[in-house]
């Protein structure tokens, strides 16, 4: 897709193109995954192999679709199609999972056999921090923790840039979204206050017009279409943000 990858992403992109049986690959929002996996896609692709790509959700499916270059389905949608007999799991499968901590123990079972049947390989993906199964949660932290699966961890966060210079990383929106991985909510919020980044009022009314009145102070540097309020709240609420923003 024209973009390359560094060298933490490479040294990923070995150990997941690399061996085989099940692999992981793991790393925060922002760390670079999706240009790995499209990687990793396109090298199995180029040997002969099928890629099937899945998730437990539509949405994360299509994601997923877009981001390795082929179709993606939910791991439902992956059983209906195994037992029609439109889909089949070969030893030159690729099975890619993402948002794996998403995937219940159940799933993880039916994967299992279709991998073991087949002989096909397992690449599961995501972060131990992202939301759990509903049903029987925690294998993928065990995939990650347990030492039988090789994992290849990608650390730096790629997505956030420094706006002064965009070939740096942000200063501190990767201590901001490490804090709120870690479920410290009060730390995160000190690093927002520190770096100007929130306002805190005593009353959402207050939070409105100050909102509106921060608005008003830059707009004017850009074409109407450019600059947006946008207020998740009640129609009461939203109602105040629009008479007060016309009034301006």
């Amino acid at each position: 897709d024209g973009k390359s990858l560094d060298a933490e992403q490479v040294r990923a992109f070995e150990l997941l193109t690399g061996g085989s049986g099940w692999v992981t690959l793991t790393g925060r929002a922002g760390t670079g995954k999706g240009p790995t996996l499209h990687a990793v896609a396109a090298a199995y692709r180029a040997e002969g192999w099928q890629v099937i790509g899945c998730a437990v959700d539509g949405s994360t499916a299509q994601r997923l679709a877009h981001q390795i270059d082929a179709r993606a389905y939910t791991i439902e949608q992956v059983r209906a199609r195994l037992d029609r007999g439109s889909l089949a799991i070969d030893d030159r499968t690729l099975i890619l999972i993402d948002e794996a901590s998403k995937v219940g123990l159940g799933s993880w079972m039916e994967v299992a056999d279709w991998a073991s049947t087949g002989g096909a390989r397992v690449l599961a993906v995501g972060h131990d921090g992202q939301l759990g199964a509903i049903e029987l949660p925690g294998l993928y932290s065990v995939m990650l923790k347990g030492g039988a699966i090789p994992v290849a961890e990608l650390e730096e966060i790629r997505r956030h840039r420094d706006p002064a210079d965009p070939t740096k990383v942000h200063p501190w929106l990767r201590d901001y979204q490490v804090t709120v991985d870690q479920g410290s909510g009060e730390a995160a919020v000190e690093i927002l206050r520190r770096e100007n980044a929130i306002t805190l009022y005593d009353t959402p009314e207050e939070a409105i017009v100050g909102m509106v009145q921060e608005w008003d102070g830059w707009r004017h540097a850009y074409e109407p279409e450019e600059s947006a309020l946008i207020v998740h709240a009640s129609t009461a609420d939203v109602d105040l943000a629009n008479t007060l923003a016309q009034d301006r």
